[in-house]
This record gives structure tokens, C-alpha cells and sequence, in this order.
């Protein structure tokens, strides 16, 4: 019986990562959009919000990065679960890093 309670935690770890990491990814994405309105339209509360999203964002990565390391250290994944595990660190980087550049080049306009 621990052994598919084991197995059902593992799978809902995975399933949280994969969840955060899309959540992240939604967020960026509608921070290209906003970003894209504040530089067209000089939109100051625009950028406010973007601002804030990037905070969420930053929470987030986190939140990923955290999960991602448990599960290598407690749950030793192996074959396509690892690569996943790994996917995710890196797209977490990746996010976030295009998250900041957005944020940097309002504050340079």
C-alpha cells in the first residue's frame, strides 16, 4: 500500500512541476504582451503590472527550482522522468531570464 501511495506522490510531484512551469510560461507570455502595449502605448499602469507579474514570475521559478531539486534528491528519478526533471530546471532559467529582459527594457525607455 506505501508503495502506490509512494508512486501517487512522485506522480503529483511531477504533475506540480509541470503545472508551475506552465503557469510561469503563461505569465511571460502575457508579459511579452503587456509589454509590447506599454512600449506602443507609453502606458505607465501597464508597466506597473508587468512589474508585478515579474515578481510572480520570480516566485515562481523559484517554487520550480525547489520542487525540481526535491524530486532529484528524494525521489532519484530515472530515463524520461530525469530528462524531464531537468527540462524543467532549465525552463524555469530560461523564463524567468526573458521575464527580466522585458523588465529591463521597459526601465531603459
Amino acid at each position: 500500500m506505501a508503495n502506490k501511495q509512494s508512486v501517487k506522490s512522485y506522480d503529483a510531484d511531477l504533475d506540480l512541476l509541470n503545472s508551475k512551469l506552465s503557469e510561469m510560461g503563461q505569465e511571460v507570455e502575457d508579459q511579452i504582451t503587456k509589454a509590447n502595449q506599454v512600449l506602443l502605448n507609453r502606458d505607465d499602469g501597464l508597466a506597473e503590472l508587468v512589474k508585478i507579474s515579474d515578481e510572480k514570475v520570480n516566485v515562481l521559478q523559484r517554487e520550480s527550482e525547489e520542487l525540481g531539486v526535491r524530486i532529484l534528491a528524494t525521489r532519484q528519478p530515472l530515463a524520461q522522468d530525469l530528462r524531464n526533471v531537468i527540462a524543467g530546471l532549465k525552463m524555469a532559467f530560461e523564463l524567468e531570464r526573458i521575464a527580466v529582459t522585458l523588465l529591463f527594457r521597459k526601465l531603459l525607455n
